[in-house]
């Protein structure tokens, strides 16, 4: 690597939060922070049956940490100058109270995602449930880390996790701080850090795409005010040391940031051919068969697939461009993404036990143009001076397209305890109903079962409410999933997950143990926004006698997809239509609306153009999609196609290729949907259906993200979406965990921050998650990781003026 010439920065120190109060200090270079934060009275609320939650009006966050107890969390976040050394907090309560709980405090759950719904999404983590010790072991978590902040200046970020509960599961004991005083201290250079300010963004590529950037795209930047230089990647290896070629461009970017002062990395190549590549050339990379190498994680997701013991059940690590991004660690020490030096980077497996610290704030913003051509580049180029040359025509660009369903299956328990062992033996019908918060009935689903204590017992699992609804929006529905018509409840117990069940842990156990047949089913509200039923259950003898009835209210069930686009609020946040401005015509094109009904709808409303189109739902490789409310008669009733590279069994053959947005492209944001921008893909490796390309043997000459960017003239302009798998909390946190975070943080950040640069708000995306969330979890870690830009970084949205 190059000689590092020395940093300077002089950067403000900005404290903000509830309660604080500030003061500083500095002797020489020692700097001290002090701030207090007084908590108000608790509230215990009744969570899933036999667990409460307890929550603070000040604690607008949870510690999340799957298994472990679900407490209320503070986020209190410092901006310290970049490169301070020695960062020490002391987090000392003053007022602790004490108090004794009679129910245990609910686990927190677990993320859930395609491929691993058959999760207990509530299992208990016993080690800690059955200890004695106060759990978290201390009042505050932090992880200090380096990047930009939203003035893009370089900072250290200092976000303290505040945890006003700690808890003693086996003794049922809280302790509880009603006032905090917090001290940091640092230490910080004697000579202020400074960057550069030659320049604003850095093209990396090849030689036989420099050609074409420096003619074309190098001068309509520098006209428009983005200073801008090629790189070519054959001068990066010549000049560059490292462990191999990310390394080395990756300690080009660094001196870049320092002596340029460099903003924007476009990276221009992605793979060199449609047909075969080897995508990896080991573990950590893929270089040989690249026009421009990628990092591949080695991000493990934990467990292996129930029903193929042994089989690991999520991506064996995926491509990252996070990593040119994160050019910072702590200290403002360069980021290797190898903490422990074994030369395998970002690795996380194994429940934790082995793993690499990283930092994961963005220190420079980057796209990515996955050109495999000189053809493909063209065409971007030629879309992005088309786009940026002039102002967009707001009849069109001031629309906002949401496409989107019901992402997951979290329909709440309905567990009807029927107790049958004080019943003569006989025929029994079971009649179920439910209504909504509008009084508005379901039709009833009635099953016939027998009693008989002669015969073995046979119960069965029958989704069927898809057979209860021709279109949307629908009144409610209720579907008794177990007992099914003509089953016997008979002398052996019964107990066991469906297999196809979505989620089925959760909600669709079939249970006949001990005497008491476990009534289970679904009902919800299939209108937008539909989340709360009663459901009623009256079941009769042969004599028309009834021997058991019960009603259970508020029974949940939230179409998270829907949530993440629309304006309602769930745990202080919401989806992009609460953060968009007036100027923006929302049009939703949703499942419960009856709007989303397959590919034909999107296309349309894709042509007629739009400034940007979200879509948040399910994803493969070459495919968007998503379900009605509910998910009727589970995935595979229930799936509708949104937009697809190739069609193989109908009309158009290529549906990509039908849209017909000429010039009026938008931004495309993807949330949760899966593998959508997984750019290491080709031909030959997909058909043969390979698993960890996610084909299901539908041949893909490149991904459905980049396939969208680079259609000549229309398609997107840039397009953001996962690389792997993509993560999300069932129900009501769908909004500020997991991927349904990041698309709403994203508009957010357009509208109320004025991040009109796409690889800004990209970014900071990421950065404001990482600082909520932290990195003790490894679904938090991995989705930061694969949110990947294919754009130009530097975009203005919507054209300049």
């Amino acid at each position: 690597m190059n000689k590092i010439k020395p940093l300077i920065a002089i950067l403000i120190i900005i404290l903000s939060g509830i309660g604080a109060i500030a003061n500083s200090n500095e002797i020489h270079n020692k700097n001290i922070e002090n701030f207090s934060i007084t908590f108000s009275n608790f509230n215990i609320i009744q969570s899933q049956e036999d667990y409460i939650e307890i929550q603070f009006e000040e604690a607008q966050s949870e510690y999340l940490n799957p298994g472990k107890p679900l407490l209320p969390k503070f986020v209190k976040t410092l901006e310290l100058p970049f490169g301070v050394t020695d960062v020490q907090i002391n987090v000392e309560p003053k007022i602790i109270k004490e108090y004794y709980i009679n129910k245990e405090i609910l686990p927190s759950p677990r993320p859930v995602s395609e491929y691993n719904s058959h999760t207990d999404i509530y299992e208990k983590d016993l080690y800690v449930y059955e200890s004695k010790e106060f759990y978290p072991d201390s009042w505050y978590g932090c992880h200090v880390s380096c990047g930009l902040n939203k003035n893009n200046e370089h900072v250290t970020f200092v976000p303290i996790h505040i945890y006003p509960i700690r808890y003693s599961p086996l003794t049922g004991k809280i302790i509880v701080a009603e006032d905090m005083q917090i001290s940091i201290t640092y230490e910080s250079s004697k000579k202020p850090i400074t960057f550069n300010n030659d320049y604003d963004m850095v093209i990396i590529s090849p030689k036989k795409f420099a050609g074409t950037l420096k003619l074309r795209l190098v001068p309509f930047k520098n006209s428009h005010g983005i200073k801008t230089f090629v790189k070519t990647t054959e001068d990066i290896y010549e000049e560059y040391e490292g462990r191999d070629k990310p390394e080395q461009i990756k300690y080009f970017i660094k001196d870049a940031i320092e002596q340029k002062g460099i903003k924007y990395v476009l990276l221009v190549g992605g793979l060199k051919s449609y047909y075969n590549n080897i995508d990896r050339d080991d573990c950590n990379q893929g270089s040989s068969w690249w026009h421009l190498p990628v990092r591949y994680t080695n991000i493990h997701e934990e467990g292996d697939d129930p029903y193929n013991p042994g089989y690991q059940i999520g991506d064996p690590g995926f491509v990252s461009d996070l990593y040119y991004s994160d050019i910072y660690r702590a200290n403002g020490e360069f980021e290797d993404w190898d903490s422990d030096g074994d030369g395998v980077f970002a690795v996380w497996h194994d429940e934790g036990t082995s793993r690499d610290v990283l930092d994961l704030v963005p220190d420079v913003y980057v796209g990515r143009l996955a050109c495999r051509n000189r053809l493909e580049l063209k065409i971007v180029i030629d879309k992005i001076i088309k786009y940026e040359r002039k102002p967009a025509d707001p009849t069109w660009f001031n629309k906002v397209i949401t496409i989107s369903g019901d992402s997951f299956q979290d329909q709440d328990d309905l567990d009807f305890r029927w107790d049958v062992g004080s019943l003569a033996d006989d025929n029994y019908t079971l009649t179920m109903k439910c209504w909504n918060l509008d009084g508005v009935e379901s039709e009833e689903d009635v099953v016939n079962v027998i009693l008989d204590r002669t015969r073995e017992s046979s119960i069965k699992f029958v989704e069927d409410d898809n057979l209860r609804v021709s279109k949307y929006p629908a009144n409610p529905i209720v579907d008794i999933t177990s007992p099914s018509e003509g089953d016997i409840i008979g002398n052996t117990w019964v107990s066991y997950t469906p297999r196809y069940a979505y989620s089925g842990d959760y909600w669709a156990k079939v249970e006949y143990i001990g005497n008491i047949m476990h009534v289970r089913g679904k009902s919800y509200d299939p209108r937008p926004y539909g989340n709360y039923t009663t459901v009623n259950l009256i079941i009769t003898n042969s004599s028309g006698q009834i021997v058991f009835e019960q009603t259970k209210s508020d029974i949940e069930s939230i179409f998270e997809g829907e949530w993440t686009c629309g304006d309602k609020y769930l745990y202080n946040r919401t989806g992009i239509r609460g953060y968009m401005s007036e100027d923006f015509e929302v049009q939703y094109l949703w499942t419960s609306n009856g709007e989303f009904t397959g590919m034909n709808p999107v296309r349309k409303a894709w042509n007629q153009g739009a400034g940007f189109i979200f879509l948040s739902g399910h994803g493969s490789c070459h495919t968007w999609s998503q379900h009605n409310p509910g998910i009727p008669g589970g995935r595979s009733n229930s799936s509708i196609i949104g937009i697809s590279i190739l069609n193989p069994i109908g009309i158009p053959f290529f549906p990509m290729n039908r849209l017909l947005n000429k010039n009026k492209l938008p931004v495309v944001v993807t949330s949760l949907g899966c593998h959508l921008s997984q750019i290491n893909v080709s031909f030959i490796p997909t058909a043969a259906g390979l698993k960890y390309y996610w084909s299901y043997g539908v041949p893909t000459i490149k991904c459905w993200s980049w396939y969208l960017t680079s259609l000549p003239k229309r398609g997107a302009i840039a397009t953001i979406g996962n690389t792997g798998i993509g993560y999300a909390w069932l129900g009501s946190r769908t909004l500020i965990h997991g991927s349904g975070y990041f698309g709403p943080e994203f508009f957010r950040l357009y509208t109320e921050e004025a991040m009109i640069n796409i690889g800004q708000a990209h970014s900071h995306a990421m950065t404001n998650y990482i600082i909520d969330h932290g990195v003790e979890y490894w679904s938090h870690v991995k989705m930061m990781c694969e949110w990947i830009l294919l754009g130009d970084p530097s975009l203005m949205i919507g054209g300049y003026s």
